[in-house]
């Protein structure tokens, strides 16, 4: 039996959605990139199992599964960084740390978020699109133009199935959508999504000729209008697929209408599953599976690593982690033990969504969605990552618009006045007990700075400069113009290099 110690890496979605609840920068940037919902709480609380598999699959088609899963377990939980041993600069940098840890966090979260928020909504839009036969309309007066008309039908109609079982679907969102096409339509412009299905002539003349529609008219619009919504949710998915190199079909484009709008959900028993792995390790075969359940996602992989010359099988259970492996069997009898005993029929996940269609076979232990590679990938897909240097430039930052000051081993205070990110260069002030300096760095560890400081200060008397320059790339000092020759440039062993002219 595997239990969470089993898992080649551990992983629980709840750590992360407790971290986003509990972080305000992480929200404010989920806030400002997510476009489909306003409630962000909300979404934690319902989970993100599916955008987690739909993300790692993402990854592991490209060899990244693991790295993916790593890296949010170290943003959750940060391996201390190298200390330093100046207290303002040890707070400085831990500040920058957390930063670069929550900006790692939002971008990682806004793909599992989109993905995981916009699933519903695209089967709830094809719902409507089929329920608008049966909508009662209201009456219609007799010089009402089309959109005004269109919109009050919305109105009366907006309470026929609750939003709330689908992510909260905002219907000020929905509105502004079918809006928004029927002006474009209107105005004779573009779609913004590409290979889009064809409004009818009759009805697309009629809008841009301005003349009233019938009420069947109508209802077809609204069918479009819904078609319409579906893309509106489903795009940014279609978007991060072809970003990321992955597609749901490489038989049709990575943004055509259907690999937008997807609608292949098929369910599976687990003989199924066992002749799938058996076939892709035979080939060599690259593939994932979204594997669905009980109101759960999980991701079912396999690829052949030519480096280690071996097959390597994935599973991912958001709530339990990671399990990879050359052999099968150990696949199996994981998902043996999870959809085993109280495992209810996969149409159980739809109960309250029954606009989303499924064919159902016995016995079913789940369904799955198909995904692979791109075939006309032209790059690697790569993780966002935090990197030292980015810590020192932020750090750097923080401590000049703070203005800092901070005492040095012989009782010299230094101060941060300035700093120019541009060329990475910090200003500071020194202020000994006999003269002030000015000194500049080009250095990205404010550290090392602050140790060549300490290292060469006692000689700064010895020369008639009151600006000092450090710099560690040697090989530069001799292209250095626009100082007056008495200036002092130090080199990253803390030696004066200029000695023209001393005090």
């Amino acid at each position: 039996m595997f239990n969470t110690t089993n898992y080649s890496i551990p992983f629980h979605q709840s750590n992360l959605l407790s971290y986003v609840e509990e972080n305000k920068d992480v929200m404010n940037k989920l806030g400002n990139q997510l476009k489909s919902i306003t409630n962000i709480s909300e979404v934690c609380q319902g989970g993100t199992c599916y955008g987690l598999a739909h993300t790692f699959a993402a990854y592991e088609l490209h060899g990244l599964g693991a790295e993916s899963i790593n890296q949010l377990n170290n943003c959750l939980q940060p391996v201390s960084l190298t200390k330093s041993p100046y207290e303002q600069i040890e707070k400085y940098t831990q500040k920058s740390f957390k930063e670069c840890i929550s900006k790692v966090l939002a971008s990682r979260c806004t793909d599992i978020f989109n993905i995981q928020i916009n699933q519903m909504p695209q089967h709830f839009y094809k719902y409507m699109a089929v329920k608008v036969d049966s909508l009662k309309l209201p009456d219609k007066p007799q010089d009402i133009e089309n959109l005004e008309y269109i919109m009050r039908c919305l109105d009366n109609n907006k309470h026929e199935v609750k939003r709330s079982d689908s992510y909260n679907i905002e219907y000020e969102t929905e509105r502004k959508v079918i809006y928004d096409f029927y002006k474009t339509i209107e105005l004779g412009l573009e779609s913004s999504f590409p290979e889009i299905f064809k409004v009818d002539p009759i009805i697309y003349k009629k809008i841009q000729d301005k003349v009233s529609l019938t009420e069947s008219e109508i209802k077809l619009f609204l069918k479009y209008a819904y078609h319409y919504c579906r893309l509106h949710y489903s795009y940014e998915t279609a978007i991060f697929n072809s970003d990321i190199g992955i597609t749901y079909s490489n038989k049709v484009s990575s943004l055509s209408y259907n690999n937008i709008i997807y609608n292949k959900t098929l369910d599976v028993t687990l003989q199924q599953i066992e002749n799938h792995l058996s076939t892709i390790e035979d080939n060599k075969i690259t593939s994932a599976l979204l594997f669905l359940t009980n109101c759960h996602a999980m991701t079912i992989s396999g690829r052949y690593d030519e480096q280690k010359k071996q097959y390597i099988f994935s599973f991912f259970e958001p709530n339990k982690g990671l399990l990879q492996t050359n052999d099968k069997t150990q696949i199996i009898d994981l998902i043996k033990e999870i959809t085993a005993g109280n495992f209810i029929p996969p149409l159980t996940f739809t109960a309250n969504f029954p606009f989303i269609e499924r064919t159902l076979i016995s016995p079913a232990i789940g369904s799955v969605i198909y995904l692979e590679k791109r075939n006309e990938l032209s790059k690697k897909p790569y993780l966002p990552s935090i990197n030292k240097k980015e810590i020192q430039i932020l750090t750097k930052k923080h401590l000049a618009e703070d203005k800092v000051d901070m005492t040095l081993y012989n009782g010299a205070k230094l101060k941060f006045v300035d700093y120019d990110p541009k060329n990475d260069k910090i200003k500071l002030e020194l202020m000994t007990k006999t003269k002030n300096y000015t000194l500049y760095s080009e250095f990205n560890d404010v550290n090392t700075t602050i140790s060549l400081i300490n290292a060469s200060m006692d000689e700064y008397q010895k020369h008639k400069s009151k600006d000092i320059y450090i710099d560690g790339y040697a090989s530069n000092y001799i292209y250095i113009d626009g100082y007056a020759s008495n200036d002092i440039y130090i080199d990253k062993k803390g030696q004066i290099l200029n000695r023209l002219k001393t005090a």
